[in-house]
């Protein structure tokens, strides 16, 4: 399936590869039909985004925007179950108990702290819905975020402890400033050495002060690895005044046969 066809209007982009993966998956259908009659249970897989599903900050985008989300409705109801990756939570499709995102077996970013990781136990009887048992996977180790002013999280560090048996904690950092402090993640860091139950991986400040003066505004960067793709294409093309729609959708086709390289 072509990612791009010369003249073609995102609308149509977005239909033309949304009725690509329908027929891809009414094709199997046509093939598993004999399966279905002799009582077989038929298990669909498929690496997508499902619309209406619920992303992390982990994952790459396999199309950018609502190109190439799809519905429930192009999974044909002779599948018993679909097992879907590419989605970091562990989630169903339109509230269908028979498609699922199993999930990721550990957390790939701080957003996803709050999630619990789990393995499907899926148990097929034909001509019945499937018998679905999640099985929380032990965390061996913690992501966690601390969130505060100096004081709260210097605190909060220094009587952090790991349960027996778990390996150091991972931590997030959000310090709440009213000013810019270029010290602020050597300070937090200093404090952490003395505690061997946590490692910090990230130390960020959130400002509560608007209206800082413009020299410390040019000094507040975000790191790189926080931004995406598109974020930094977009943040380019808004540093040389151009806001051109074209332009950006001849990137998402790029970024799109990029990320399509690197999954296959």
């Amino acid at each position: 399936m072509q990612l791009g066809v010369t003249g073609e209007s995102y609308d149509d982009r977005n239909k033309r590869i949304a009725d690509g993966i329908r027929s891809h998956y009414l094709n199997v259908r046509d093939g598993i039909l004999d399966y279905k009659q002799q009582g077989l249970p038929v298990i669909a897989t498929g690496h997508l985004f499902a619309a209406g599903s619920k992303t992390s900050d982990s994952e790459k985008d396999i199309h950018i925007g609502s190109i190439g989300q799809i519905g429930a409705e192009i999974f044909p109801s002779e599948f018993d179950y679909i097992a879907l990756g590419h989605l970091h939570r562990p989630q169903t499709v339109d509230k269908q108990s028979r498609i699922r995102y199993s999930g990721s077996p550990i957390p790939l970013s701080f957003s996803e702290i709050a999630d619990k990781k789990q393995v499907l136990l899926v148990e097929i009887h034909a001509g019945m819905e499937p018998i679905i048992e999640p099985i929380e996977i032990p965390q061996l180790r913690q992501l966690i975020c601390f969130k505060g002013d100096f004081g709260t999280v210097k605190s909060r560090v220094v009587d952090f402890e790991v349960s027996n048996g778990q390996l150091p904690a991972w931590v997030e950092i959000i310090i709440e400033l009213e000013g810019y402090n270029p010290d602020i993640d050597r300070q937090i860091r200093e404090v952490a050495v003395a505690n061997p139950s946590l490692e910090i991986v990230k130390v960020r400040s959130d400002y509560s002060n608007e209206f800082l003066q413009l020299a410390e505004q040019f000094q507040i960067l975000p790191e790189l690895d926080d931004l995406k793709p598109t974020d930094v294409f977009l943040k380019k093309l808004e540093s040389v005044g151009r806001e051109d729609s074209e332009l950006i959708e001849t990137f998402q086709q790029l970024l799109s046969r990029y990320n399509q390289q690197e999954i296959n």
